[in-house]
């Protein structure tokens, strides 16, 4: 049950608490502590998790922090090291635990991966990112090329195990966000459609999680992430 909310204004809270039934608001968000049993730290804007999640995580609670969970790696290091136990932080793209995201067995070897979404590069690539991640088991990166445009961004990666990606945002143009996976045996198409389903299954993760009905994997894919956030960002 979500039983408390807190956001940077007051009546953004008991508009939110009243369309989703939650009973109580508090206007310091520290006052969760010792009253809930997790957190969802639902805000996007990066650079605000450490500060934000500081208090929650010292407190021992788990705590999901909305996506990205940083832009640089030192920042993303600086918020798992106020970790008191294993896995206490989780984070992912909600895209990752879409229900339309499964690999058929006849693409063969895969040999390339093109990944696109509109909108800006340091929001929204993670959208793209974490479920390549998520799906393959990529090693470590060899190289990297990237193309800025006016509002756009491709990144094109070399990775050691020889299967080459490319993650592209697009800006305003209107795109669908699409994962496209090429095999020695076929090519098959990802589109994402059930927005509100991914939503769900990453929120049951992360409640099966706290429950300790299931270990949370989440942190080495979220580094390598973040990792490619930093360096295909600002060229």
């Amino acid at each position: 049950q979500v039983e408390y909310i807190w956001t940077q204004n007051f009546r953004m809270s008991e508009h939110v608490a009243l369309a989703s039934n939650i009973p109580n608001i508090v206007t310091d968000y520290t006052d969760m502590i010792g009253r809930v049993d997790a957190v969802l730290l639902a805000r996007d804007d990066s650079r605000i998790h450490y500060q934000y999640a500081k208090p929650f995580i010292e407190a021992g609670l788990p705590v999901y922090i909305d996506k990205p969970l940083a832009i640089s790696l030192e920042e993303a290091y600086r918020i798992y090291a106020l970790e008191k136990f294993e896995g206490q932080v989780f984070s992912c793209s909600a895209l990752s635990y879409a229900p339309e995201l499964f690999l058929e067995e006849n693409v063969g070897e895969v040999r390339y991966i093109e990944a696109t979404i509109g909108k800006d590069w340091e929001k929204y690539s993670i959208h793209i990112i974490d479920p390549v991640l998520r799906l393959f088991n990529l090693s470590e990166i060899k190289d990297i090329k990237v193309c800025t445009g006016l509002n756009s961004r491709s990144a094109m990666l070399n990775w050691d195990d020889g299967i080459v990606t490319s993650f592209k945002t697009l800006g305003n143009c209107n795109v669908p966000i699409k994962i496209v996976i090429y095999g020695t045996n076929s090519t098959q198409e990802i589109i994402f459609k059930d927005t509100f389903n991914s939503f769900k299954n990453a929120l049951y993760e992360f409640v099966h999680i706290v429950r300790k009905e299931k270990v949370n994997d989440s942190k080495t894919r979220t580094l390598k992430a973040v990792e490619i956030i930093e360096k295909c960002n600002g060229r």
